[in-house]
């Protein structure tokens, strides 16, 4: 029924005009049903997501979850297929983005920030969905007021905040999972700066342990909120040979990971589709998750709370 369901509203789509990418999927109970039916390693559906954010022009957002889909596809099918094509066509236009947006930091570094803003804006004018190229943007930005003639090279932290929360909102709505954050309040968002130095950490010293790797990276998505990846990371990870660890703040030696039961990343999945929205399909389940759900509620609230 969600297989059939998802093809259905792809039918009555109009690609004339922008979609809410993540209400037609991560919030879409149908979609998650789709998910669910289909055959482990047989990622139609998963594609239909990755294919969607390609076509509203949030390669961003398609890049993240295509990276955690495409490792788990069988080869041969049509989703394995779709994301060979794919990728060679992502490797290409981030190549370019990537030295548009270096370009743009070279001339940062030499101080010509008004060269610099017109770059990144050049760049957004074509791919607008480009959170680093946002942030290089936002970066420049707070160097021009600092250097600005007349004007006092220390720029008052109000302005500095003001400034940060107004870009901060697009930057994560292009990419919540974007590993920099320029600034973190106690209490507020010193969690977030974790969560994403933790995603950093992580891409680039990747762990050997693989379930190592997906179980912290899990485990920050959906302590930023990002519940749609971090469901995925979880469903993903259920079939597979490796058992999921996570950080334990309640672990104090170095060694600060604890393991993951089958039944808690079940869990973990379905604590993901109910912050999404998407309650019924812990019904097709025997066990209560109340529990479960309120004691990820604490552990979260107390994070973020940092």
């Amino acid at each position: 029924m969600g297989v059939r369901n998802v093809g259905k509203m792809l039918a009555r789509l109009s690609y004339d005009t922008p979609l809410d990418v993540e209400k037609l999927t991560f919030q879409n109970p149908d979609y998650w049903r789709g998910v669910v039916e289909m055959v482990p390693g047989d990622h139609q559906v998963i594609a239909t997501s990755v294919l969607l954010f390609v076509a509203n022009g949030e390669i961003d957002k398609a890049i993240n979850l295509f990276g955690l889909a495409r490792p788990f596809s069988q080869p041969g099918t049509l989703a394995a297929n779709l994301y060979q094509l794919l990728g060679e066509m992502l490797d290409s236009l981030m190549s370019d983005v990537q030295w548009e947006i270096k370009q743009g930091i070279a001339l940062h570094d030499e101080g010509k920030y008004d060269a610099a803003i017109a770059a990144y804006n050049k760049l957004l004018a074509d791919y607008p969905c480009s959170a680093w190229a946002r942030y290089e943007l936002f970066l420049s930005q707070v160097e021009k007021l600092g250097v600005r003639p007349g004007v006092s090279t220390e720029l008052p932290s109000e302005d500095v905040k003001a400034l940060w929360e107004k870009s901060s909102r697009e930057i994560y709505r292009m990419n919540p999972l974007l590993d920099n954050q320029f600034i973190a309040k106690p209490g507020e968002s010193v969690a977030s700066m974790r969560d994403r130095f933790e995603i950093r950490a992580l891409l680039k010293n990747r762990p050997q342990d693989n379930g190592e790797y997906y179980g912290r990276s899990a485990r920050a998505m959906m302590n930023l909120g990002a519940y749609g990846y971090a469901a995925h990371a979880y469903f993903l990870t259920m079939p597979a040979k490796f058992v999921l660890k996570e950080s334990s703040e309640s672990k104090k030696s170095k060694d600060n990971l604890k393991e993951l039961s089958l039944d808690d990343v079940l869990a973990r999945f379905l604590y993901c589709l109910e912050k999404l929205g998407c309650t019924d399909l812990k019904k097709n389940f025997k066990d209560d998750f109340t529990p479960a759900f309120q004691k990820l509620d604490e552990e979260i609230e107390k994070h973020r709370k940092q």
